[in-house]
C-alpha cells in the first residue's frame, strides 16, 4: 500500500508558512477585542490537534486526494503556530519592566529548546519502521508516532491553560485615569520625550522607502525563503538516496535549529554597534558563499 511518505515534499513547507502569517493576525485581533488569551491559544492548539490527526489518517484517503490532504494538515499546523503573539502580549502584561526582559527570554528560550528537541524526538521512532501497524482508522509507523506525541503534547498544554493560567490581560493594566493623567503630565513638562539612549550610527543612516522595505520584506519571506527551503529540502533527499532518511532529516532539521539560535545573537550584537548596514552586508555574504558553493 501506498504510505504518507509518498507524498511530493514540495507540497509541505508553504501551506503552513502561509497559515502562520495569516493566523497571527486573527489570534491577535480575538486577544485585543476580548483581552482573554486562552480562548485563543486553545483554538491554536486545536487546530494543530486536528492537523496531526488528518495526518495520521492519509493513509485512509484515496492516493488521488492524498496530496490535498497533506496540504490541509500543513496549513492546520501552520495556523495553530500563529499564536506566539499572544503569549507575548500576555507577558507584556503580566510582567513588570523590571523583569519583562527576562520573562520575554526564558519564553523564546522554551520555544527554541523544543524546536531543538522535537527533530531529535523524531529518531526516537525510527525503530518501529516505515509500514507500522494498523490501529482502527490510522497507522502508527515511523511517520506517524511523531504526530502522536505532538497530539499527547498539545492536549497536555490545553490542560495546562485551563487549569494553571490566569487569564485577562485588562487586570494587569493600570486603570484609564491613570494612563491620562499620565499623558497629561508628560505633555505638561517641559522636557524631552524620546528613547533614553542612541545609537552612533543613527546619525549617519538614510531613511529606507517605505515602499522598498515592505515589497522586499514580502517577497523575501513570503515567496524566496518558502522556495528555497523546497528546493533545499528535495536537493538534501536526492543527495541521500533511497533508503530511510528519518535520522539523516532530523540532523539536517536540528542543524537548522542552531542556526535559528545563534543568528539572532550575532545580528542583535551587530545591529546594537553597526546598526542595520552590517546585518544586510552579513546576510548578502552568506548568500554569496552559499550562492559559490552550489
Amino acid at each position: 500500500m501506498t504510505s504518507v511518505k509518498h507524498v511530493h515534499k514540495k507540497y509541505v513547507s508553504k501551506p503552513a508558512t502561509s497559515s502562520d502569517w495569516k493566523n497571527i493576525y486573527v489570534v491577535r485581533y480575538w486577544t485585543n477585542c476580548t483581552g482573554l488569551i486562552i480562548p485563543p491559544l486553545i483554538a491554536s492548539v486545536g487546530m494543530s490537534i486536528v492537523g496531526n490527526v488528518v495526518y495520521m489518517c492519509l493513509n485512509e484517503v484515496p492516493v488521488g486526494l492524498r496530496t490535498y490532504g497533506l496540504l490541509l494538515s500543513r496549513f492546520l499546523n501552520g495556523a495553530g503556530s500563529g499564536n506566539r503573539g499572544t503569549y507575548f502580549a500576555y507577558i507584556a502584561a503580566a510582567s513588570d519592566p523590571s523583569d519583562r526582559a527576562r520573562s520575554m527570554a526564558l519564553s523564546g528560550g522554551g520555544a527554541l529548546i523544543g524546536l531543538n528537541i522535537g527533530p531529535a524526538a523524531q529518531m526516537l521512532f525510527t525503530w518501529i519502521g516505515g509500514e507500522g501497524v494498523d490501529v482502527g482508522f490510522m497507522r502508527i509507523s515511523m511517520y506517524t508516532a511523531p504526530a502522536v506525541l505532538a497530539i499527547v503534547i498539545n492536549i497536555a498544554c490545553v490542560i495546562f491553560l485551563v487549569f494553571c493560567l490566569e487569564d485577562g490581560l485588562d487586570r494587569y493594566n493600570v486603570p484609564e485615569t491613570d494612563n491620562v493623567s499620565t499623558y497629561s503630565i508628560a505633555a505638561a513638562s517641559d522636557s524631552d520625550l524620546g528613547s533614553t539612549h542612541g545609537w552612533d550610527w543613527c546619525e549617519t543612516l538614510r531613511p529606507i522607502n517605505f515602499w522598498v522595505y515592505y515589497v522586499g520584506y514580502a517577497l523575501i519571506f513570503g515567496i524566496g525563503l518558502p522556495c528555497l527551503n523546497n528546493s533545499l529540502q528535495s536537493l538534501y533527499s536526492q543527495i541521500l538516496g533511497k533508503g530511510r532518511q528519518g535520522t539523516m532529516q532530523g540532523i539536517n532539521q536540528a542543524a537548522g535549529c542552531v542556526s535559528r539560535i545563534l543568528g539572532p545573537l550575532l545580528m542583535s550584537s551587530t545591529f546594537s554597534s553597526f546598526g542595520p548596514r552590517a546585518t544586510w552586508l552579513i546576510e548578502i555574504g552568506l548568500i554569496s558563499i552559499c550562492l559559490f558553493i552550489w
